[in-house]
């Protein structure tokens, strides 16, 4: 049963993660005074969504699958 609620944890934990990285990227270009660290945030912007795409379909497949 942890393993269940571990697997189910982890796919919801990564999407608030990927959204708050995409939050705070969008400031730093938006606001941000370094030019590296601007550089680093125009890398998140563009694959941050497909992330949070990938955590939210294994989260729905581990909630079909494993966890009955």
């Amino acid at each position: 049963m942890a393993l269940c609620r571990t697997s189910r944890r982890f796919p919801r934990l990564m999407i608030a993660h990927h959204e708050d990285a995409i939050e705070m990227a969008k400031t730093e270009q938006e606001q941000g005074a370094d030019d590296e660290a601007r550089k680093l945030a125009e890398t998140v912007v563009p694959g941050a969504p497909v992330r949070v795409g990938s955590a939210a379909s294994v989260g729905a497949g581990r909630d079909r699958a494993m966890c009955q």
